[in-house]
């Protein structure tokens, strides 16, 4: 579980040097259509595994899009360890857990480190009404944390602490 958190928090994270700052529905998006093409790969992969890597049974496998074979080229070296089936659980897991996403995510994974100096500006004028009011409880709930003497680090982030 740990792999897999770490996985995507590494995708997630590179994001963040983009010069135009994404909106958190647009951000998200993004996220579930990586997800999706990363379970797609895993299920290419386990097809032809399956029918001993040979194209017998081509035509059950989608035709792969450049962006799907680019995604998979670039899988790192632990992915490619995997057993097959790891990487169709990994690949769904990952999958619920964009779509899942919410605004304190995008701000710890996304927005807290974009290199753009008007980066916060830029998401605020792209935010909802209602993504505004969550990040700020969520920004509430962690003063009230180190108010109350629970050990709250200084570059902790205090986004993820809503439901704690």
């Amino acid at each position: 579980m740990k792999v897999m958190v770490g996985i995507l928090l590494t995708l997630l994270m590179t994001q963040a040097a983009n010069a135009e700052i994404l909106g958190f529905r647009t951000w998200k998006s993004k996220q579930i259509e990586e997800a999706k093409i990363s379970l797609d790969v895993a299920k290419i992969d386990l097809r032809v595994k399956n029918a001993g890597g040979k194209s017998q049974h081509s035509r059950y496998i989608p035709v792969a899009s450049p962006r799907l074979l680019a995604a998979k080229k670039n899988l790192p070296d632990s992915k490619r360890a995997q057993s097959w089936e790891e990487r169709l659980n990994q690949a769904k897991l990952n999958l619920e857990i964009a779509q899942e996403l919410t605004v304190n995510d995008y701000f710890v994974l996304y927005l807290s480190r974009a290199d753009n100096p008007d980066a916060f500006e830029e998401a605020a004028k792209k935010m909802t009404a209602e993504e505004m009011a969550e990040l700020m409880r969520a920004y509430r709930n962690y003063i009230d944390r180190a108010k109350d003497g629970d050990e709250v680090a200084v570059d902790q982030p205090f986004v993820g602490r809503l439901n704690n």
